[in-house]
């Protein structure tokens, strides 16, 4: 179907779609709109926002032309919402036809932007007269973006005859809930399909249809969240066919008859609990499967994540395969490496770390042993993907504190040889919880030993309490013995920010720790100094380490107070991190969040670590913030929306579009779909018509 078989497109307008990018009756469609306003009851221009939309009422008092090259005239209006005498203009560009509407004294309705140069004026507004209200009562309305050759009342006439165009009746009954999908809404809701439509198709543009012409918030939100998971089952759909195809030639089958988690019991001085057991056996089936494995490890800190990761990398090594395990900091690196090198000995698997600071003559025995196969486990930094390190069969790659590294990480693990991908982190950042879907990422949740368990206090401190916070630590540090992080920002001072840096806190505070040991911890420090500072402080040497955010991972001690100034500054992953350092002995702890002047959205997160405790429940609350926001708003205001749904901020729609994505009754729809939201729409209608579901 052609533009121009729609009712109401000739060439002209065609040519004007054009300019706007839509070429085709798919275009059309998925030209969404930009805002969705509640119009509610007209507002005074006196109360109005420059450059806001806002629905006004006005009596029409004068006509003028205004241009005649232009084909422009001014309507100057009354308010008639005001109660004191207040005029407004409206400017009307290529428009001629409608200056027969304005009679004098007939009263109006008028959505529009408002400018103010001197007069209040609107610009092109979309009009209806009041004794004729179809569009501009109460409600949901819909702005596109659109350039002044078309009209938001002219476009939206051509997007319902759309419809009609392919066989679309809009239903009396909302269907759009956010717990159903497409092919559920058809069958339990009893539609009357349009000709030619199957049920699952009809659904579809029932929903799309609420996303262009919604009648209230609630309809607008459900259909928005409907379509959004659609899209992402959709998107799975294909991920998932591609999946299964790359991983027809995997050659590492993981397969031996050793009971390694009874192995690794007996190296440890402590039993496996029973979700660290679960992990493990989730584990051991996606290394024996045929595909790869692609695995988050969720937990707080102290869970014994760890233990987990140790279990995946005895396995590979039993089963003769290499195995190198990633840290974000040097320190981290060490300190894993130790830890699981214990375990090593007793298994007899040959385990070493490789990081900036080995020395040459090292370094070249540990890529020679990495080359040859002698060496099973390689802990490391980003040294481990360094040009100069070669493999003789590495398969698996763990990634400790996965919000650490960029998204590139993965990749150059795998070009290094590792099909099996085990991240840990405390805190999944929103991006992990899309990857989920999109990169068919499965999760596996642990929970703290009861014995470990802590109890830390979270308290939003602010700048003129910062003072009696110094003091308070300085006190507990030096009568009753206790150990505390100071934790900055940066290093030093940046030119045009108000925050503490290490070096400022150290000039301004350093005196009021008499008598106890302070120390410093940041990246700029050597390797050696590094490491002095994080030994001394685990050993207790050191009562107050001021530090940066290198020591959100990588350092176990009994400390038991932390402060994070400038805590606005650091997204919730981290703080979630950071908070994390204190209270490991199982004892009382706190920790405080400074901050010295933060917006809405800061304090929103700060109150979050206030009360959360969890770090996945930490995920969701900052994919939440981050997400869609609100589509409407008590001021009339909208917010953006993009075109392409890329993430909802609900993850029950996340989980709903990961189990659509596996079932067969959808397997038309992604024909549907790739038409409508794809790069190519040609041949549109045919293919969409063409679609048979088997609902």
């Amino acid at each position: 179907m052609k533009l121009t078989e729609i009712k109401g497109i000739g060439a002209q307008l065609e040519k004007k779609l054009c300019a706007l990018g839509i070429a085709s009756v798919g275009n059309l469609l998925s030209f969404f709109p930009s805002k969705y306003v509640d119009l509610g009851l007209p507002t005074s221009v006196i109360t109005a926002e420059e450059g806001q939309f806002y629905l006004f009422e006005g009596e029409v008092v004068r006509l003028r032309e205004t241009s005649s090259r232009k084909k422009a005239f001014t309507v100057t209006f009354k308010d008639t919402v005001s109660t004191k005498p207040v005029y407004f203009n409206a400017i009307f560009y290529n428009q001629p036809y409608l200056k027969v509407e304005f009679e004098i004294g007939r009263r109006f309705r008028l959505f529009s932007k408002i400018t103010d140069g001197g007069v209040s004026l609107l610009i092109n507004p979309t009009i209806e007269p009041v004794d004729k209200l179809k569009l501009l009562t109460k409600g949901i309305y819909t702005v596109y973006p659109l350039r002044n050759e078309i009209g938001q009342r002219t476009f939206k006439k051509l997007v319902y005859e759309c419809f009609n165009s392919l066989g679309y009746k809009p239903t009396i009954v909302g269907v759009c809930e956010s717990n159903e999908t497409p092919i559920e809404l058809a069958s339990e809701k009893g539609i009357i399909k349009g000709e030619n439509l199957t049920d699952s198709q009809y659904a579809l543009f029932d929903t799309l249809y609420k996303i262009h012409f919604p009648k209230d918030e609630k309809e607008c939100r459900e259909a928005i969240e409907t379509l959004s998971a659609v899209d992402f089952a959709m998107g799975l759909k294909t991920y998932h066919k591609s999946k299964i195809s790359a991983d027809k030639g995997r050659k590492v089958f993981y397969k031996t008859q050793n009971n390694v988690k009874l192995d690794l019991e007996n190296a440890l001085s402590f039993p496996i609990t029973p979700t660290q057991s679960s992990a493990m056996d989730a584990i051991q089936k996606d290394l024996c499967s045929s595909v790869n494995m692609s695995r988050i490890v969720s937990g707080d800190v102290g869970s014994g994540k760890s233990v987990v990761a140790y279990f995946a990398l005895t396995y590979a090594s039993i089963c003769g395969k290499q195995s190198a395990y990633m840290c974000p900091t040097e320190i981290l690196a060490i300190q894993q490496y130790s830890a699981y090198k214990k375990i090593a000995e007793k298994l007899s698997i040959s385990v070493a770390v490789l990081t900036s600071s080995t020395k040459s003559a090292e370094r070249h025995e540990i890529l020679n042993g990495l080359k040859t196969g002698e060496i099973s486990v390689i802990f490391g930094t980003h040294s481990l993907v360094g040009k100069d390190v070669e493999y003789d069969n590495l398969s698996l790659a763990v990634i400790d504190e996965q919000h650490k590294f960029g998204v590139s990480c993965r990749a150059e693990l795998e070009n290094k040889g590792a099909v099996d991908v085990l991240t840990l982190t405390a805190t999944p950042i929103p991006r992990t919880l899309a990857l989920t879907l999109y990169d068919d990422i499965d999760v596996s949740s642990i929970t703290k030993r009861e014995s470990a368990k802590t109890s830390i206090s979270t308290k939003i401190v602010l700048e003129h309490k910062l003072d009696d916070l110094v003091l308070y630590i300085a006190s507990e540090c030096r009568e009753h013995n206790k150990q505390a992080f100071i934790v900055c920002p940066t290093i030093k001072d940046s030119d045009g920010l108000d925050i503490y840096s290490v070096d400022k806190f150290y000039s301004l505070y350093s005196s009021k720790f008499s008598n106890l040991n302070l120390s410093i911890l940041h990246g700029k420090l050597s390797a050696i100094e590094k490491r002095t500072a994080m030994e001394e402080f685990s050993a207790g040497k050191t009562q107050v380490l001021v530090a940066t955010s290198l020591v959100e991972v990588g350092i176990d001690t009994k400390a038991s107070i932390i402060a994070v100034l400038n805590a606005d500054r650091f997204g919730l992953a981290s703080l979630h991190q950071l908070r994390g350092r204190v209270g490991r002995d199982g004892s009382q702890a706190y920790c405080f969040l400074h901050v010295k002047s933060a917006g809405a959205t800061a304090l929103e997160r700060l109150l979050a670590m206030e009360n959360i405790y969890d770090g996945l429940m930490l995920a969701e609350k900052d994919l939440e913030m981050r997400g869609a926001g609100d589509f409407l708003g008590t001021k009339q205001k909208g917010v953006t929306l993009s075109p392409y749904f890329n993430l909802p901020s609900n993850v029950k729609v996340l989980m709903k579009a990961k189990e659509m994505s596996k079932d067969s009754r959808y397997d038309g729809l992604t024909t549907i779909m790739s038409d409508l939201f794809g790069a190519d729409y040609s041949d549109f209608e045919n293919k969409l018509k063409s679609v048979t579901l088997n609902s």
